[in-house]
């Protein structure tokens, strides 16, 4: 082993406390729950390294235990080895959570999606509220019996995550549809913990237009009233699945920053999912952050057709932040401090202007 692989492999260590707990485990297999082969977190698949020299190493290591590092958008969950399994597995209504795999990100916040319109527990096409409440509810059982990762709800939280070497993790839902049309159906999601929802998930709802409508017909009276609510609440507004002419007008009429928790450039690649050059302007001058997606096949240039993280770093707004990503923009010959507004300085920015902090109201 050359000494490059070496300072990588030290590179990718567990950078947080992982406690070795693993969920259910003060449950009973077989007992309380059916167990399922679950595919492993760590090994799966070939680590990338990128390679760097020994002064970029450095830079790199001192960058990702000095940043405070924040994933915008993510399901952590773990699924079957035997994906024919994964339809029983969801019906379960019991996922698995990847604490081992977060221990080695080197993240001091994640943005869960948990399994947001997969979690098909009563039905066939998901987002039936009382599955979003049941998918929430279990996942933040499993992690009250561990000491890694705990709910997060503030920005000193995320600081303190950070300090501690714990992770805090944001409950979040990807699209409003549970909400159907009960506006107060988002202070009860409020108030269970979720800080981030998506206007719509592809398919339109009650609030407007999603990505997969070819009609979008814009933000509906009743999203304009979600949109004054989740603001009023304290919930950050997601557009990465909402359609142009609804998003554009979500932005208009939002009074605090809008994210675009993952997606990327429309000009560099033509998937919808991604965002012309007007929208993302847009979700800047609301003093928002756009992520960067990471899903295969979407944030794809011309200069990188296939995916890998050259590709999703082409499309560099506010990248995901993983050590991979950091060697990168090291790499690239980005500075520290662009570097650290990249993976959370410039998310905590617009934190701070979104959420409630009783802390400071006093």
């Amino acid at each position: 082993m050359d000494a490059a692989a070496c300072r990588y492999l030290r590179a990718v260590e567990p950078k947080k406390r992982w406690d070795g707990y693993t969920s259910w485990s003060f449950l009973e297999a077989g007992i309380d729950y059916r167990p399922f082969d679950l595919e492993p977190q760590i090994g799966r698949v070939p680590a990338f390294f990128y390679p760097l020299d020994a002064d970029q190493h450095e830079r790199a290591e001192r960058l990702l235990r000095d940043c405070v590092c924040t994933s915008l958008h993510d399901h952590c969950g773990i699924t079957p080895r035997d994906m024919a399994e994964n339809d029983a597995y969801v019906r379960e209504g019991r996922e698995w959570y990847g604490y081992e795999g977060l221990a080695a990100s080197g993240l001091d916040a994640v943005f869960e999606n948990f399994m947001d319109g997969t979690a098909t527990i009563t039905s066939n096409s998901g987002w039936k509220w009382t599955d979003i409440i049941h998918d929430l509810g279990m996942h933040l059982a499993d992690v009250a019996h561990q000491s890694l990762v705990f709910v997060g709800s503030s920005v000193q939280d995320i600081l303190d995550a950070h300090r501690t070497g714990r992770i805090a993790m944001i409950p979040s839902i990807e699209g409003a549809a549970p909400i159907e049309n009960e506006l107060d159906r988002l202070d009860v999601l409020y108030g269970l913990g979720v800080r981030m929802i998506g206007v719509t998930y592809s398919e339109s709802n009650q609030l407007g237009g999603g990505i997969k409508d070819p009609d979008d017909g814009g933000l509906t009276r009743f999203g304009r009233d979600a949109v004054r609510r989740m603001n009023r609440l304290g919930l950050v507004i997601d557009l990465s699945h909402t359609g142009d002419r609804t998003a554009l007008q979500a932005c208009e009429r939002s009074e605090k920053p809008v994210f675009l928790s993952h997606s990327g450039a429309r000009a560099l690649y033509g998937e919808m999912k991604l965002k012309t050059d007007d929208l993302l302007r847009a979700v800047a001058e609301t003093g928002g952050v756009i992520g960067i997606e990471a899903s295969p096949h979407t944030t794809i240039s011309p200069q990188h057709p296939r995916h890998s993280i050259e590709s999703v770093v082409d499309h560099f707004e506010n990248p995901s932040e993983f050590p991979t990503v950091i060697r990168l923009l090291v790499a690239r010959g980005y500075s520290d401090e662009d570097i650290e507004k990249a993976v959370g300085a410039n998310v905590l920015r617009a934190l701070r202007d979104v959420w409630f902090d009783p802390r400071s109201a006093s």
